[in-house]
């Protein structure tokens, strides 16, 4: 473990140390377990967060503690072949800074010698929201959902406009507020892309098969367009109370499904203009699918024409229909 934090160590780099917090303002609670992946363990915790408050003096400062629950993330091997992850994600969420519908990153600490994170806590993840509604779906919340899907896609252009990719876009990964802010999180498998907004991949990392673009799977391709199959796949789920696509095929059979260009049917609670989006986030050409600009804009138009005020965030109302994207 001690060669491997060293390992660590010499890749950390001055905007890195920036984000490390004091291990005294940060608590772990290891009997709470708020999830768990293939890679990590999320527990709760807390966070005296400092905040800077000037006084009546212009040249004095006054710092309190503000305490925060949050979400601790733990690696759950922190090896040679993890390291390389938790960088790239940490790498991530420094680059994301700060967006109202990707979850906050607080900073990091070293918890018995391995780096682990300190996140905004969500109150449920979209997934297990869609699934509450499997015993009462007259009560469905068909406005609230497509405002949802809005929020995410509004994170979705932000990430883009970093040149990254998400690569993990799933309900799973989806936090909501109390109030139902959509928050977008685990960044593990994000990566930056180059000049031509690509990225290929080039070794075999566990990768969410299903929700996976056709070049995706074939050729380890990914790109913006491939987070934007992923985005029609975690749409399908929002609307089909969490339902697991291709529930019914094994990995290979879905890739010959989708080849053949079968995809998958309409759930039953969703629009057929949020369907028709559906099916163009699945277009086969990478090419012949929407930016997450355009996503963003339909949604946004569907929402007009709902007559639906999110919240604090204001939409210009209009008579205005979807385009075709």
């Amino acid at each position: 473990m001690e060669s491997v934090l060293h390992m660590f160590k010499q890749q950390s780099y001055d905007k890195r140390d920036k984000w490390k917090l004091d291990e005294k303002d940060v608590h772990i609670n290891l009997n709470k377990i708020l999830g768990k992946g293939f890679n990590a363990t999320v527990c709760a915790g807390t966070f005296n967060e400092p905040n800077i408050s000037e006084t009546k003096s212009s040249f004095n400062f006054l710092t309190k503690k503000s305490f925060l629950d949050v979400a601790i993330k733990i690696p759950k091997d922190f090896e040679k072949e993890n390291v390389e992850t938790f960088v790239r994600e940490l790498d991530a969420l420094i680059t994301v800074e700060s967006h109202p519908h990707i979850i906050k990153f607080f900073g990091w600490i070293l918890y018995e010698n391995t780096p682990v994170f300190v996140l905004e806590l969500g109150t449920i993840s979209l997934l297990e929201y869609s699934k509450n509604f499997r015993e009462e779906k007259e009560k469905f919340p068909h406005k609230n959902m497509l405002s949802i899907l809005w929020q995410i896609s509004q994170a979705l252009i932000y990430i883009s406009s970093k040149m990254m990719i998400h690569r993990d876009i799933a309900c799973r990964n989806v936090l909501l507020t109390d109030t139902n802010v959509a928050k977008l999180a685990d960044f593990g498998l994000c990566c930056h892309c180059n000049e031509t907004f690509i990225y290929q991949a080039t070794t075999n990392k566990r990768l969410p098969y299903k929700w996976l673009s056709i070049e995706a799977i074939v050729d380890n391709i990914f790109s913006e367009k491939s987070d934007v199959w992923a985005f029609g796949i975690l749409a399908y789920e929002a609307y089909s109370f969490g339902a697991i696509p291709y529930s019914t095929l094994t990995c290979e059979e879905t890739l010959e499904f989708l080849q053949s260009g079968s995809r998958l049917e309409k759930p039953a609670e969703a629009f057929e203009t949020l369907y028709e989006l559906m099916l163009k986030c699945w277009e086969k050409e990478v090419e012949a699918r929407p930016k997450f600009k355009d996503i963003e804009k339909y949604l946004r138009i569907m929402l007009e024409n709902e007559t639906f005020k999110y919240g604090y965030l204001a939409l210009d109302h209009s008579s205005s229909t979807p385009q075709e994207l």
